[in-house]
């Protein structure tokens, strides 16, 4: 469960988990709640639908009413898979997923599944009806490769409801984070912290991804991929908005933040000790950047982000 939450977190960009109360309050609940829902799938599936028409033919149902009933009894798997898979795209992600995205991305995955759950039934009665010596030893490699699978499924589910949820996004340059030059991410992270930082100052709402890349017109995982930057490198910082949506909003005084301060953060995240070359030459470079810096600072383009 922790590693599911941990990948649901990852498709839609959350950072923080649940508390560990809620994580076991949670999934005793989501994993009850699988438990029933498959065991009603599984049961229609193998028990229900091979009987009906033995059935049918025991109670004497007209052929015309038959067809009915039995067309809504054998979409019953799929209606219990779809609510499972919506279910997991509705709870595990530490945020509020929209309700008609989880549901569009479970009605595909839960389709599919229900597709390859039936072939791999078919598959392993096949085999094992084959050789009856042999045939049971495939049983556990068929049943992990199903399991590897089904989670595959069940991710491809998840990526389409982020897909379907920021669909208000899709319409931005088809941008690729690897060509971006290290000066456009840089001109980009200025305009993400000046829009923090400008609501911050109009007290207003903390700027979530989507109304940054809104207003960059710039693709979401870009905008992801820079927010992490700045946020690693104490520029700014997360807050937990109304149904776990995270807005973001400025970790400096904003009275004092200029774009040096924000472009150092950045260059010094991390370990800046991880290389000294300790030769005379690398002295002589880091005395050049430094005066880079200090030249920097000093020159008519250094302002405050707020004055911008």
């Amino acid at each position: 469960m922790f590693h599911i939450e941990g990948t649901f977190n990852r498709i839609w960009w959350v950072r923080d988990g649940r508390p560990l109360i809620r994580k076991i309050t949670d999934y005793l609940t989501i994993a009850l709640a699988a438990w029933l829902l498959g065991l009603l799938s599984g049961s229609v599936n193998l028990f229900m639908i091979p009987r009906l028409e033995s059935f049918w033919a025991y109670l004497g149902v007209p052929i015309d009413i038959k067809g009915i009933i039995s067309f809504f009894i054998s979409i019953v798997p799929y209606i219990v898979t779809w609510s499972l898979f919506m279910f997991f795209y509705v709870i595990m992600p530490h945020k509020k997923v929209n309700f008609r995205a989880a549901a569009t991305g479970a009605v595909f995955a839960g389709t599919l599944f229900q597709v390859i759950q039936t072939a791999f039934l078919k598959f392993q009665v096949f085999v094992t009806g084959y050789n009856a010596i042999y045939g049971s030893f495939a049983a556990l490699p068929l049943f992990l490769i199903w399991l590897q699978v089904s989670w595959g499924v069940l991710l491809y589910g998840a990526e389409i409801a982020f897909e379907w949820e920021n669909t208000e996004n899709a319409s931005t340059p088809d941008l690729n984070l690897n060509t971006m030059s290290i000066r456009a991410k840089k001109l980009a992270m200025l305009e993400i912290v000046k829009r923090c930082v400008q609501r911050f100052v109009e007290k207003k709402s903390p700027a979530t991804d989507n109304f940054i890349a809104r207003e960059l017109n710039l693709p979401l995982i870009i905008v992801h991929h820079l927010l992490g930057i700045l946020m690693d490198a104490g520029v700014l910082y997360s807050v937990n908005l109304e149904g776990n949506t995270s807005g973001y909003t400025p970790a400096m005084d904003i009275e004092c933040m200029s774009i040096m301060d924000v472009l150092c953060a950045v260059e010094h995240q991390g370990n800046s000790n991880a290389y000294t070359g300790g030769t005379l030459l690398t002295q002589a470079l880091e005395e050049s950047l430094d005066g880079f810096d200090k030249a920097a600072r000093a020159c008519n383009g250094e302002r405050l982000i707020k004055d911008l």
